[in-house]
């Protein structure tokens, strides 16, 4: 399932000051774990999305210089936690702000070009790869879900 789609804007610029960390890949992550509170316009991000079941979010920052090479999601927490199959679980990816020079990310082998602040893709199985090589960090709102 590979689907684009743009959401309303309802955010500003807080994602630039959240305490990002480093969880293992390239990039750095502001989630809900250790109870870190997440913006309240997430809560009409999930009205968007009504049919995702056990919504999860996190922030991804990419600065200079980072890449994510080609992958397919195996979400190995989510599916533990919600005990659900790899094939029923939902990604979206949020760009939060406009892309800019050096900021890359391709699915199923398609670059995708000049996304605006709240275009969106979803998949499921597809492969993907993200990376910045320009001068701003690149922002993302993952979701994660399940039919």
């Amino acid at each position: 399932m590979l689907q684009f789609f743009s959401i309303p804007v309802c955010w500003q610029d807080e994602h630039k000051s959240f305490a990002y960390t480093r969880k293992g890949g390239p990039g750095l992550l502001y989630d809900q774990s250790e109870n870190k509170p997440l913006p309240e316009y997430t809560e009409q991000i999930k009205l968007l999305l009504p049919w995702m079941k056990n919504i999860c979010m996190s922030y991804y920052k990419m600065e200079s210089n980072t890449a994510m090479p080609s992958h397919v999601d195996e979400f190995p927490v989510y599916r533990e936690l919600f005990k659900v199959p790899k094939s029923d679980v939902i990604r979206v990816l949020v760009f939060l702000e406009e892309c800019q020079l050096g900021h890359y990310f391709e699915l199923q082998g398609v670059r995708i070009p000049k996304w605006k602040a709240g275009d969106a893709v979803m998949w499921t199985d597809e492969e993907h790869a993200a990376g910045n090589t320009g001068i701003i960090p690149r922002y993302t709102l993952q979701i994660t879900g399940h039919v």
